[in-house]
């Protein structure tokens, strides 16, 4: 055996037809900035007891399970698509329940998985003013294969870029305006997957038997935003609603759109002070999207992308 080289590391993902039902290969390799992706999660006793004898030398096995962090690109034309970034994070079939998918990793010829029964626990959507958009989703799965070598195509686009990003503000219920006060918008979903350990049954295995989606996803974040009007404090201490669309456009290629229809912000930290060379800003506004609609049926995030 010899050492492997961080490039040649590869990740997949591909939409399974059914839980259980493994998919054969990844669409594309995902381009990896960071490193990420699934791991076993193994939870262990070691059995200390009383029997003559002076060291500790068997263990119990108690559970088992995989999950971990993957950083997802935001690449134009994968975001939408059967096994683009929304279907796999945001769609959600009969009795609100997710996306079943399978993660294939790739670390050369020393190790190589797949992960199969896959769904987004969670997400962090990032937008930042001179930063690509940035995501990462926390996984999850229920077995653990081993693989063979990955041999679909890499990914030939490179990211939305910062300079690709518009964003747009409006109360609830009026019009989009361009906003050009925004500096940073963070968004954390919770896809509502119930806990692994409330999955575990008596039944001859250590392993949790599945991944219910208990609701569709809470929606929360914070913002930073420079002062310049006072908008932002008027709607939090009216408790007015209000709504953010952001787009991102690679000219002829794709046009993504990430929209919170109706949000609530529940803190605006505005304070005197500080000295220095540096002009008021509003950081670290927080807020929770709601959903709307009849009987709130319209999602507080949604994700679409065209392609041309």
């Amino acid at each position: 055996m010899s050492q492997v080289p961080q490039k040649l590391t590869k990740l997949g993902m591909a939409v399974q037809v059914a839980k259980g039902s493994a998919a054969a290969a990844p669409v594309n390799i995902w381009p990896l900035g960071e490193r990420g992706g699934l791991s076993t999660t193994r939870n262990q006793e070691y059995w200390d007891t009383a029997d003559g004898r002076a060291h500790i030398g068997l263990f119990m096995e108690r559970s088992e399970w995989y999950e971990g962090d993957i950083n997802v690109p935001l690449i134009p034309t994968f975001v939408a698509g059967t096994s683009g970034i929304e279907a796999l994070m945001l769609t959600r079939g009969g009795d609100w329940q997710g996306t079943w998918f399978t993660v294939f990793q790739d670390l050369g010829s020393n190790y190589r998985r797949t992960f199969v029964d896959c769904k987004v626990r969670s997400w962090r959507l990032t937008f930042e003013a001179g930063q690509e958009p940035a995501l990462s989703w926390t996984v999850g799965a229920l077995s653990r294969t081993t693989a063979s070598e990955i041999t679909a195509a890499a990914i030939a686009f490179e990211p939305y870029l910062c300079k690709e990003i518009s964003v747009e503000s409006a109360a609830f219920g009026s019009t989009y305006s361009s906003d050009v006060t925004l500096k940073r918008l963070e968004i954390n979903g919770n896809n509502r997957v119930t806990g692994f350990e409330e999955e575990l049954r008596l039944g001859g295995s250590c392993r949790p038997l599945d991944q219910p989606n208990t609701a569709r996803p809470t929606v929360e974040g914070s913002l930073d935003s420079e002062f310049s009007s006072s908008t932002l404090i008027d709607a939090f201490e009216a408790g007015t609603l209000m709504k953010v669309k952001i787009t991102l456009e690679r000219p002829g290629v794709a046009t993504c759109i990430a929209e919170l229809p109706r949000i609530h912000y529940n803190a605006n930290p505005l304070l005197p002070g500080g000295g220095g060379d540096a002009m008021i800003s509003q950081d670290g506004v927080s807020f929770t999207a709601l959903g709307s609609g009849a009987d709130y049926a319209t999602a507080p995030m949604t994700m679409t992308e065209t392609v041309p």
